[in-house]
């Protein structure tokens, strides 16, 4: 089978659960990491220099954090750093918008190991399935 250039349809099954998988990850990433920045942003009320708190204080001092934060990113035109780059607060236009979008976090690690697990176990199902379709599919037409 020759689909789209691709030598397999089990190829495409593939990337397709890779694809899945890694935005599986980001989600968590998002969710656990940017949310927890944002959450705790806001719960200190942290909406001007003044109010301004560390990374820290709020638990976020981890690498990961740094690199959410960096410049150039969605994330840094809504928390701002002080000009001592030690603190950080949240827009005050830009609170409601971000926690709608970071809010809740209805995410945990074993939800995203379930969920990747599933994948796999999908691709693995729909892999031993595909030539058994493919086979059905030219008899129907052919």
């Amino acid at each position: 089978m020759n689909l789209l250039g691709i030598a397999s349809g089990e190829h495409l099954l593939w990337c397709f659960a890779a694809g899945l998988m890694i935005a599986c990850v980001y989600g968590f990433y998002a969710k656990c990491v940017i949310g927890k920045l944002i959450r705790g942003l806001a719960r200190e009320d942290a909406c001007d220099e003044h109010s301004a708190v560390t990374l820290n204080s709020l638990g976020c001092g981890g690498p990961l954090f740094g690199f959410a934060l960096r410049k150039g990113t969605a994330l840094s035109e809504s928390v701002i750093a002080t000009e001592d780059g030690e603190r950080y607060y949240l827009l005050p236009e830009a609170k409601e918008k971000m926690l709608a979008k970071y809010g809740a976090n209805s995410s945990t690690l074993i939800s995203l190991v379930v969920t990747l697990l599933a994948a796999v176990i999908a691709a693995i199902l729909c892999a031993a399935l595909l030539p058994w379709a493919t086979d059905l599919f030219k008899g129907l037409i052919g």
